[in-house]
């Protein structure tokens, strides 16, 4: 597949794309003193990847409802130039069927033109290399609690990340 100018490995396995990003490395940094005040909740943990520009992975509490959680909007740009990834561990109740994701998240990046993203691979290779780190092991379900909401796996192999997904409605082209 071609990235703009960038070919990017890629596999189909049944209904499924893979495609493969170079991992990211994350670092662990102090939950900033704003970020609790813009989100209206408790933080777990924070880490940086990238350069100003890159992003903030924001771990909230095991089974924090995401989907009820406002949408920074462009407020956060007066905070972080980063885009915002928010995530937590899923807590399936006793009782209730499985969702089929070990973890939750939303993307938001407003300050560039993307006030929420439904399903992102990219802020998936985040959490791929984020949750691993936390002792979750090399592949992960996450389910993305935007409106249009998604499905999206990872793997860690040969020092890559594989992102993948089922796609639906989109075009394929041999």
């Amino acid at each position: 597949m071609l990235n703009g100018s960038q070919q990017v490995p890629c596999e189909l396995h049944g209904d499924r794309i893979w495609i493969s990003l170079p991992e990211l490395t994350l670092e662990p940094v102090c939950v900033p003193s704003w970020l609790e005040t813009l989100l209206a909740v408790d933080v777990d943990a924070c880490a940086l990847a990238g350069y100003d520009t890159g992003y903030l992975v924001v771990e909230l509490e095991r089974g924090t409802d995401l989907a009820a959680i406002p949408a920074p909007g462009i407020a956060l740009g007066r905070h972080t130039q980063r885009a915002l990834v928010l995530t937590c561990e899923e807590e399936t109740p006793a009782g209730a069927a499985d969702t089929h994701a070990d973890v939750l998240c939303r993307y938001f990046a407003p300050q560039y033109g993307v006030p929420e993203d439904a399903a992102t691979g990219s802020a998936m290779r985040l959490l791929s290399t984020y949750w691993r780190q936390r002792g979750l092991g090399p592949a992960l379900r996450a389910r993305q609690c935007s409106v249009e909401g998604g499905l999206l796996l990872s793997e860690s192999r040969d020092g890559r990340c594989w992102v993948g997904g089922a796609v639906i409605g989109g075009r394929r082209h041999d």
